[in-house]
């Protein structure tokens, strides 16, 4: 499947290759020539520590960054991959919807999972194979030993 088939990007491709474009505000994307040409885009550890900083209310117990962010692969079309660790009672989807309350405007796609410490460790008992790709593969950029 063509990637950009499903892309907020494909109706500005048909603006003139000289035109700059701003994708809604997205911090990720500051500017994009209509040709494709990347500009500018923000630091990585900016939109982590914008995300962090959004999170600090939360009071999560750990941060987890995965997929192409924590390989230094993202591009413009990349979401941020996140998990979140974190004691609470409220149902699974309840969680991410709180979470995702807490990110600013224009820090662009971002997915996220929230599972308590026990629901983690469990995972990781039972051989899940996402909780191990996070261990092992993810960052941790919050709680622990975070990187820095």
């Amino acid at each position: 499947m063509n990637r950009l088939a499903f892309s907020p990007l494909v109706p500005l491709l048909s603006r003139p290759p000289w035109s700059p474009i701003a994708w809604n505000g997205v911090q990720d994307v500051d500017i994009i020539m209509a040709a494709g040409e990347h500009v500018k885009r923000e630091g990585k550890s900016n939109k982590i520590s914008r995300v962090l900083a959004a999170l600090r209310p939360y009071d999560p117990d750990r941060v987890y960054v995965f997929g192409s962010w924590a390989l230094g692969e993202q591009d413009e079309l990349s979401d941020l991959d996140l998990v979140v660790i974190k004691r609470t009672v409220l149902p699974f989807f309840d969680r991410i919807r709180e979470v995702l309350r807490l990110l600013p405007g224009g820090i662009g796609p971002v997915d996220v999972l929230v599972y308590t410490p026990e629901e983690f460790e469990a995972m990781l008992r039972e051989g899940n194979a996402f909780a191990e790709l996070i261990a092992e593969e993810g960052r941790l950029i919050h709680g622990g030993q975070a990187e820095g």
